[in-house]
């Protein structure tokens, strides 16, 4: 608080224009640990360490599978919901 306040202060009343740089800076630590993040996933899940995506017919299969496992998902919630007749 002690460094918040007087910051906002002096951006919003006594330097106007720095305002965008003020914004980008405060918003860093949200921003690098999600880009480090998604260059690790890059880098664990670039190699091919299953035996099913060794080709593209296996990888098409694993695709397919994991849509229908996905829409069966969504039947089931829908199936969930109580219905009202009037």
């Amino acid at each position: 608080m002690l460094l918040i306040v007087p910051t906002s202060y002096w951006v919003h009343l006594r330097f106007p224009k720095i305002r965008p740089l003020v914004e980008f800076i405060t918003l860093l630590p949200f921003v690098v640990p999600a880009i480090i993040l998604v260059f690790g996933l890059i880098r664990i899940y670039s190699r091919s360490s299953f035996l099913l995506t060794g080709s593209a017919l296996t990888t098409n299969f694993l695709l397919v599978a994991g849509m229908e496992v996905d829409d069966g998902q969504e039947n089931c919630a829908a199936l969930a919901k109580p219905s009202v007749v009037l």
